[in-house]
């Protein structure tokens, strides 16, 4: 007779952190059972190892909130935990107390996350943002009036009446026509020949100087408004600078690789960030932090890139730094290290793992979500009022001298 043996999967006490995409309650999760009631990366890597043992192992989860991260090691040091399914970072200080490590199912590090305020989609009237439109019609009547005027200080003036035969006078038509060749920066036949025609002239050139000049400037700034918004393109740029405030979460290893670095600027930042008073207790404080504006938080790049994937008011700044391998967390001599670590390399080779990924770190979808003009606003009147005000003096000047020029002459 033969037996059937069937083999009873052996039950792994395993500790795992709520922690977005790693690891997530489902919803309605309070009506489901075991670890049904969780998902994520975490999950999806614990089926998929579970899957390559033949379900000889079989993990329950139980949670510890993050802000006892450092806690876990107390349970697997002691053996009662048998590992942390989490995203553990690799780190030469875990070693030195007796942590063992499967094989890296990950690699991360640490970045920068900031906010764009503004987000500017494609526009083929792009050229019209540098200033408000109050400013344009504004210029496109102070053209209208200085033209006009032009015209009549021409029919009114005796100098301008003693044009040579052949030469262009300024009639109505060649009055816009001269001063529409001024704004555009081109010459013109017409010549104004009267005192008060060229004081006209000469405060319409005055004019026209400044608002181009600002025109231009601001165009530029606009056309590279990401870089300018406050200069920070890496963590040198942010610790060399004193306008937008950071932090980083205060008991995560993206701060203690800044402690241990000998990079100076590194050790720059980790001074800092040690001496702020409102420490970040948690990854959502931060981000919540960033939401707000001027503010950028440090911290791991995987969290931070599956947050800006979904929420196109976010981006990364600059590269990650600090690299390190994420890694499962045994107690000591936890027997079945190595058939967990040949499920995992089975995963890495066969590229499951990235496929995995690649289910909740999606490819960001933003239209111009990268165009960041922070700080960056159209020129309004207010600003310019002064340049009107400029012109409209020319104008008055102009008519008391065509007027003194008429009275004289007659």
């Amino acid at each position: 007779m033969i037996h059937t043996v069937y083999l009873v999967p052996e039950t792994i006490q395993v500790i795992c952190i709520l922690n977005t995409p790693f690891l997530m309650e489902k919803t309605g999760s309070e009506k489901l059972e075991g670890n049904d009631r969780y998902e994520g990366y975490m999950v999806d890597l614990a089926n998929a190892i579970m899957e390559k043992t033949q379900n000889s192992l079989m993990f329950n989860i139980s949670l510890m909130p993050p802000e006892s991260f450092h806690a876990v090691f107390d349970r697997i040091m002691n053996g009662s935990a048998d590992m942390i399914f989490a995203e553990v970072s690799l780190t030469a200080h875990r070693v030195r107390m007796g942590v063992e490590y499967s094989i890296p199912f990950m690699t991360s590090g640490t970045t920068l996350l900031g906010k764009l305020d503004q987000k500017t989609e494609e526009d083929g009237f792009y050229f019209l943002n540098p200033v408000s439109n109050e400013v344009w019609i504004s210029v496109g009547l102070a053209y209208i009036t200085v033209s006009f005027f032009l015209f009549i200080i021409a029919r009114i003036s005796p100098t301008e009446k003693m044009y040579h035969e052949r030469e262009t006078k300024l009639t109505f038509l060649n009055s816009f026509w001269f001063s529409l060749a001024a704004l555009v920066g081109q010459g013109s036949e017409i010549i104004p020949r009267s005192f008060a025609s060229r004081i006209l002239v000469a405060f319409w050139w005055g004019f026209i100087l400044i608002v181009v000049n600002s025109y231009t400037a601001n165009l530029a700034a606009f056309q590279t408004a990401q870089l300018l918004e406050t200069k920070i393109g890496s963590l040198e740029d942010l610790v060399n600078q004193q306008t937008v405030d950071y932090g980083i979460y205060d008991d995560s290893t993206s701060m203690r690789l800044l402690q241990n670095s000998s990079d100076p600027v590194k050790r720059r930042a980790y001074n800092y960030l040690n001496s702020r008073t409102e420490k970040i207790r948690s990854f959502k404080v931060g981000l919540e932090k960033v939401k707000q504006g001027n503010f950028i938080y440090l911290g791991d790049a995987a969290e931070i890139e599956y947050e800006i994937q979904s929420d196109c008011s976010l981006t990364q700044i600059g590269e990650v730094f600090n690299i390190v391998d994420n890694a499962l967390a045994f107690r000591p001599d936890f027997p079945h290290r190595q058939m967990i670590n040949a499920a995992i390399l089975d995963l890495k080779e066969s590229h499951a793992n990235q496929k995995m990924r690649e289910n909740w770190w999606k490819p960001r979808n933003c239209k111009g979500a990268n165009l960041s003009e922070v700080g960056m606003r159209s020129l309004s009147f207010s600003k310019m009022f002064g340049i009107f005000i400029f012109m409209a003096i020319g104008i008055v000047i102009a008519l008391v001298s065509v007027f003194l020029e008429y009275l004289f002459s007659h």
